[in-house]
């Protein structure tokens, strides 16, 4: 009797075994399947599965306006060696200059108005700036600094106003209602790491972290050091993306959300071990964005993605353009950088080849032209363009 009770005691603690793992399967099925589910069925997030075509270059009218061609005023003291940021309202352009820890003013022609540099130790004083932002309503102009670690503010005119310490290194800020919002190097601590974080603009406090760093993936990636490549901007709506990651996340109310995701471009530049979407601009009608030096534009309506290795300017400059820079303080503007010494290389090619031609009616004259006004010795071009 004793032994048939131990038998069926057994068989009631492994029936009930086997049941509890049978349910605890089916509830992960379950979750599982409600969270694809809810996934596939968000209306916000685009899923584009392939390119529609790859062509060499884009013409320029085909989705933005006319082009803005800004020469910068060269002087000794407005000489500018390294863009690494643009930031323009509608009367000013600020230039950061990274190599020489410097804030260049033109107005919107091009003309100097200022140069700002406060190189030390002491309050309002940096070594070395790696972002810059501005609010035009306001008129004021925003650092983030790499050295040492701190937001600051300052006018138009370059007085300073008040600033705040951070504890850690981030490489891209915009400013948004109350807060600053800055992308960090995640990788750096793994596991516990955050990519976006957000500070009160008064308070100077962190307020909110966003999407977690994933410790599987190499996010060594860095385009930090790259003139004019951003992973954080400010265009129709907040945009993030994070290195070796095909998706472009949209930063409202302080929260983060997958918006797009290209489940192609890994493939599609897989010749590059590590890449990053950069410099996304979206309008209602496009969104447009840099990828391992390709230039890739989606159309909203027809959901139809093109990649280009540029695009062609034909009425001011009649050559191509390459990697942009997203503009700071505008939501739909990019700019393209030429250097002079460049444009005179090409040129000199140019008029070589012409000399051993007979029939010279077929020479590219735009370019020639343009090339004539410009000096090998001139501050950078500046091709303005406002995505439609």
């Amino acid at each position: 009797m004793f032994l048939q009770r131990i038998v069926l005691a057994t068989n009631y603690y492994s029936n009930t075994m086997k049941l509890t793992k049978l349910l605890r399967f089916v509830l992960l099925i379950f979750l599982l399947y409600s969270f694809k589910e809810n996934f596939e069925s968000d209306p916000d997030l685009k899923s584009i599965k392939r390119v529609d075509s790859e062509d060499k270059y884009l013409a320029d009218s085909a989705f933005a306006s006319k082009a803005k061609v800004v020469r910068l005023e060269t002087k000794e003291e407005s000489f500018v060696r390294d863009i690494r940021v643009i930031a323009t309202d509608s009367s000013n352009i600020f230039i950061l200059d990274r190599s020489q820890s410097a804030i260049f003013n033109f107005d919107i022609n091009g003309k100097f108005k200022n140069k700002f540099e406060v190189v030390g130790k002491g309050p309002g004083e940096y070594n070395a700036v790696i972002d810059l932002n501005i609010d035009s309503d306001k008129k004021l102009i925003y650092l983030l600094c790499d050295r040492p670690y701190k937001i600051m503010t300052f006018d138009y005119s370059f007085n300073f106003i008040e600033e705040f310490e951070l504890n850690d290194l981030y490489y891209d800020l915009i400013k948004s209602d109350n807060s600053f919002i800055l992308r960090r190097n995640a990788f750096l601590d793994h596991f516990e790491s955050y990519n976006i974080e957000v500070f009160g603009s008064k308070s100077g406090l962190l307020e909110k972290k966003l999407l977690k760093n994933d410790p599987n993936s190499n996010n060594r990636a860095i385009v930090s050091e790259l003139g004019g490549s951003s992973m954080l901007t400010e265009s129709l709506s907040n945009l993030a993306t994070i290195p070796n990651k095909s998706v472009i996340y949209e930063i409202a109310n302080d929260t983060i959300s997958p918006k797009y995701e290209f489940d192609f471009i890994k493939q599609t530049d897989s010749n590059l071990n590590q890449f990053a979407i950069t410099n996304m601009v979206e309008t209602e009608n496009y969104l447009l964005f840099n990828n391992a030096h390709s230039l890739y534009l989606l159309d909203k309506k027809s959901e139809k993605l093109n990649k280009y290795e540029g695009i062609r300017n034909y009425q001011e400059y009649n050559s191509y353009l390459n990697e942009f820079y997203k503009i700071k303080g505008e939501k739909s503007k990019i700019s393209f950088v030429l250097r002079p010494k460049r444009i005179k290389a090409v040129e000199s090619i140019f008029l070589e080849k012409m000399e051993s031609m007979k029939d010279t009616s077929d020479v590219n004259r735009i370019f020639l032209n343009f090339a004539k006004k410009t000096k090998i010795g001139d501050n950078p071009i500046l091709i303005f363009y406002d995505i439609n």
